[in-house]
């Protein structure tokens, strides 16, 4: 049995998955599981997208010795800091070429995390409670602690291990699912004026994507831009019919009703959620190109069908719903990946051995 102490300074949902992850291990046996509370106040500098960076991490130690941390910041930036004071360092947005310009010492300690989405563990979970108590502010406080404990679950959604999963259903009518939010360029004063254009892009690239896909689909086609208030001023013919189905609870209710998901880009190049989601879910999924490395076998042909234009994105999505035994094939390998390197215990695993055999 492998000890891990964590040492959590933030609540931030990013880092739900590997906390629930732990979690799972601590129950099952395989991991002993501690936590110790800490309060960082390194002042806030540098680029406005990476002010909020340090939220994104975790520190975890294991038998004692071994210095992990979590990095599970959109960005591919890699807090260097950090990076110095631990043994390895696990990476969601992972970028082979950012990593290999860090000295060499540096970076053998760096490795890919995975995929990311929204994951809480079912029942009580005690660590999340001493962690919602101690770092959450005021109201949150109460919201956080009791959502640890399983209290809020009866009035509100929360996205836990066993409800943000399911196996392959080969024989539902191949309909195809895309909604997305759109991002304000203009929300933080002293963003970028090349995170503005990113932005900027990202929305038009999805607006794109969802007029061609209502053009050609028709009743096939559920989807649309999520009813926020940038969206509804700037996308008010793009968005979805149903205004309700933005909350996170109707929307996993009706994710489960189709087969064919479409995935972009998401902000500083990260692969979304929704990706891994749909993933978890056994979907066939037709993606924009994955900027950053996953773990395990994740692949173009194998998980899913790349598309670099709107006309290539319809054309995949044409030749799953002709193709269905395609469509099982991408639905049963998503399958697959999940139980080996998605689901929550089996990611933190993954980096528990990497880390021991390091």
């Amino acid at each position: 049995m492998v000890a891990c102490e964590l040492l959590p300074h933030s609540i931030q949902t990013h880092l739900q998955q590997v906390y629930a992850g732990f979690l799972i291990l601590h129950r099952s046996g395989r991991v002993r599981l501690s936590q110790r509370v800490v309060h960082e106040r390194a002042p806030r500098t540098g680029p406005q997208h990476l002010r909020e960076a340090p939220d994104y991490q975790l520190r975890v130690t294991l038998d004692g010795s071994i210095a992990l941390n979590y990095d599970v910041h959109d960005s591919w930036e890699i807090d260097e800091e950090r990076l110095a004071g631990v043994d390895m360092y696990f990476k969601r947005s992972y970028a082979p070429e950012r990593v290999s310009s860090l000295r060499p010492e540096l970076r053998a300690k760096v490795r890919p995390l995975g995929l990311n989405y929204a994951v809480f563990p079912d029942g009580v979970d005690p660590f999340g409670f001493a962690r919602g108590l101690r770092l959450a502010r005021g109201a949150h406080r109460v919201v956080e602690a009791a959502r640890a404990i399983g209290l809020t679950d009866a009035f509100a959604f929360t996205p836990r291990v066993s409800a943000m999963s399911a196996p392959p259903d080969h024989e539902r009518a191949l309909r195809v699912l895309f909604m997305v939010r759109s991002f304000d360029p203009h929300d933080v004063p002293d963003r970028s004026d090349e995170k503005i254009d990113e932005r900027l892009a990202i929305n038009e690239a999805r607006a794109e994507c969802i007029r061609a896909l209502r053009s050609e689909l028709g009743e096939r086609f559920y989807g649309g831009f999520v009813h926020t208030p940038h969206a509804v001023r700037h996308y008010p013919q793009l968005l979805v019919p149903e205004a309700s189905r933005g909350t996170k609870g109707r929307y996993i209710d009706l994710l489960r009703s189709f087969p064919i998901c479409v995935a972009t880009t998401g902000i500083h190049g990260s692969i979304g959620w929704k990706f891994a989601e749909y993933v978890a879910f056994s979907k066939a999924i037709v993606s924009e190109p994955l900027r950053y490395q996953a773990t395990g076998d994740l692949a173009a042909g194998r998980n899913y069908l790349e598309f670099s234009s709107v006309d290539e994105c319809v054309a995949s999505i044409a030749r799953l719903i002709q193709d269905r035994e395609l469509c099982s094939h991408l639905m049963a390998n998503n399958a697959a990946y999940y139980q080996r390197y998605l689901r929550p215990d089996a990611l933190v695993w993954n980096t528990i051995e990497v880390a021991l055999a390091r």
